[in-house]
């Protein structure tokens, strides 16, 4: 599983954050009822039976009415109109419920966060200095995976005697855009 979705799965405090690998279609069946039932809690309870019902044949119908409540869109997510059926589709499709997961568990304590922020570095917990420094240093930071992923500038050799030639081609690959949640 990519390292993005296993943190968030640990910031969310997923009981099998360590292990869950989405290989299964039941895996990710049950990561999705967990997310709607202990994180996103968008639907009321007696709502949810459709995502609940993990065996359902009805299951992938209701996963695409789900993403599409809170604000996304399965086809634009995996490029295909029917539920994920791919390990790699089953990974971008929870780590964008996942980022929503995430949204929405700080905005539940957004206060108390707040206040964190704002306490003075004597009554914050001992770790809290630790942590506010390392994510400091990690949005200053360029994104180790970007950086091992973006090809190196190619280099063009030349005569002392030909002219210069100039490319303007992008060596960036445009990634699709995801809906914030």
């Amino acid at each position: 599983m990519n390292g993005a979705v296993r943190r968030k799965l640990q910031a969310l405090e997923h009981p099998q954050a360590d292990t869950l690998t989405l290989d299964s279609d039941a895996e990710f069946r049950t990561l999705v009822k967990w997310a709607e039932n202990r994180k996103i809690r968008f639907y009321a309870p007696e709502d949810r039976k459709a995502l609940d019902s993990t065996d359902a044949p009805a299951w992938p119908a209701a996963l695409q009415a789900y993403v599409q409540d809170l604000g996304g869109d399965v086809q634009s997510l995996t490029g295909k109109a029917a539920a994920p059926d791919t390990k790699v589709a089953r990974e971008v499709v929870a780590d964008w419920l996942l980022s929503y997961a995430v949204g929405m568990e700080y905005s539940d304590r957004a206060d108390t966060l707040s206040k964190l922020e704002a306490a003075p570095a004597a009554a914050a917990p001992a770790h809290a200095g630790a942590a506010r420094a390392g994510l400091r240093q990690t949005a200053r930071d360029p994104i180790p995976v970007l950086t091992l992923c973006r090809a190196p500038p190619r280099q063009v050799r030349r005569q002392p005697d030909s002219p210069k030639r100039h490319t303007s081609r992008s060596r960036t690959r445009s990634r699709p855009r995801r809906h914030p949640p």
